[in-house]
């Protein structure tokens, strides 16, 4: 029933009403109460009609009825349904034969009509996305809020609002390109792709972490479950577990190196880059970043420095490096408190007769004589100190920041011990060294004054007989 024909049918009843009062008892004050009522009601109905027409009209889309048949017989079409798709009343009729379907993009129909009957299924209300074509050829996209309601007379038809989403689905459709190009090139690189969800305290990996390491990464409570981890080599955690800490405190950049092992036992060297992700208030939300394999660049690296600063038959320092570590750390080496007591000490150490050794036994024994030089210094010497080879069968070795010449006699005695087990062939007899040792003050010391004591002091030990130690005497430096 249409609006025109209840307000006629509301006129008819109020008029039987106002008979019937008149018939009942000729009271005319009542009849005009009434018909005071009966204007009053015919006013605001009228401008509720106005408010209906002003909404219909201005409501960012377009309504329509249609039929619940096969083609949804449009019933009634708004301006804004008209508008939205640039046709007038006569040219729907004309071009789509009143049926609202036929408005529907073509390859959009069997899906819209599927999904309307599905949704009718669970209830009368619906919520539908598809095209439909406009005048200049070209589809939109609408949302479509239905319900499908009693036309009063038996019958069902629906009632939609239309909400054109078209620059919505747009940006869906270049979101969902994006996504797949992401992971298009995540797919094909080599480099690992993170997100690290720093609220949740969850991290996800792209697919190349399995095949590169073949085991699934750790990916919850990581910032209580990663410092335990094995995964990574344990020189390198205080550098992984700080980069997660800059992470979770809003530092915007973050990069290290460090080592993962794999599934084999083997660590890999890999660089990580994160990014810090911010909410509306600016508090770190997500970290997003990437680990690269630098594995074969940092081997390769570490083998170029072999080569540059370490003696490639012995393994320790060559000269050029052990001078310059020796003079920089005697330059910025801690002092001792009591300079009285704070001392550099510095040893050569000589082969003694290696010429009789290669003339004797060869030049390959040779060689394996002085990389067994090489081996027992390394083994007397601690961790903080440095040996190197500085020439033909002449070894260095250098102790930092020693309080008396004890200990330093101590270390050549240790060395001396070393070298007596090393012996050319089994039957020849051992290897005996001479070590001239200086031990000056650190703070009126250079490196230079240092090795020419040691130095002097070595030709002492050799004047001397071989096979020991001399301190440096500056007494004895002219003899």
């Amino acid at each position: 029933m249409n609006p025109e024909e209840k307000n006629e049918q509301d006129t008819l009843a109020f008029a039987r009403k106002l008979l019937a009062v008149y018939l009942e008892d000729q009271n005319l004050e009542e009849l005009s109460r009434h018909l005071r009522d009966y204007r009053n009601l015919r006013t605001e109905l009228s401008m509720r009609e106005r408010q209906l027409a002003n909404l219909t009209k201005n409501i960012p889309g377009g309504a329509h009825q249609c039929a619940n048949d096969p083609d949804m017989t449009l019933l009634s079409m708004s301006d804004g349904f008209l508008s939205m798709f640039g046709y007038t009343k006569e040219e729907v009729e004309e071009l789509f034969d009143g049926k609202f379907v036929n408005m529907v993009y073509p390859s959009d129909r069997a899906d819209m009509l599927k999904s309307t009957y599905a949704q009718l299924a669970a209830g009368p209300d619906l919520e539908l996305e598809y095209r439909v074509l406009c005048k200049n050829g070209q589809p939109i996209w609408v949302l479509d809020k239905g319900r499908l309601i009693d036309d009063g007379s038996g019958g069902q038809c629906f009632y939609c609002l239309l909400i054109d989403v078209t620059q919505r689905k747009q940006q869906e459709e270049e979101l969902r390109l994006s996504l797949e190009r992401h992971k298009i090139i995540s797919d094909q690189a080599t480099d690992i792709i993170f997100e690290w969800d720093i609220r949740k305290d969850t991290l996800k990996f792209s697919p190349n972490w399995k095949k590169r390491f073949d085991y699934e990464a750790i990916s919850r409570g990581i910032s209580g479950q990663i410092p335990l981890s094995s995964n990574i080599h344990p020189e390198d955690m205080p550098a992984f577990v700080k980069i997660m800490q800059d992470t979770a405190a809003g530092i915007p950049y973050s990069e290290t190196e460090f080592r993962i092992r794999s599934m084999t036992g083997r660590y890999y060297w890999c660089r990580i880059r994160a990014t810090t992700q911010y909410d509306a208030d600016g508090r770190p939300l997500k970290a997003v970043g990437v680990i690269v394999d630098i594995d074969e660049e940092k081997r390769q690296r570490q083998a170029l420095i072999m080569k540059t600063q370490y003696d490639a038959l012995t393994g320790i320092y060559n000269k050029a490096t052990i001078d310059l570590l020796v003079e920089r750390r005697m330059k910025s080496g801690s002092i001792a408190k009591d300079e009285d007591r704070g001392y550099h000490a510095l040893l050569i150490i000589d082969v003694d007769h290696f010429k009789g050794v290669n003339d004797q036994y060869g030049h390959l024994c040779g060689d394996f004589v002085l990389s067994e030089v090489a081996a027992a210094l390394k083994s007397s010497i601690r961790s903080s100190d440095l040996a190197g080879r500085v020439g033909g069968d002449e070894f260095l070795v250098y102790l930092p920041e020693v309080t008396d010449t004890q200990s330093v006699c101590h270390t050549a005695e240790r060395i001396l011990g070393a070298l007596g087990s090393i012996r050319p062939e089994p039957e020849a007899p051992p290897i005996t060294c001479s070590i001239g040792i200086a031990v000056l003050p650190q703070a009126r010391t250079c490196y230079q004054e240092l090795y020419q004591a040691a130095d002097n002091a070595l030709y002492q030990r050799k004047d001397g007989g071989r096979n020991g130690f001399t301190l440096f005497n500056p007494e004895a430096e002219d003899h």
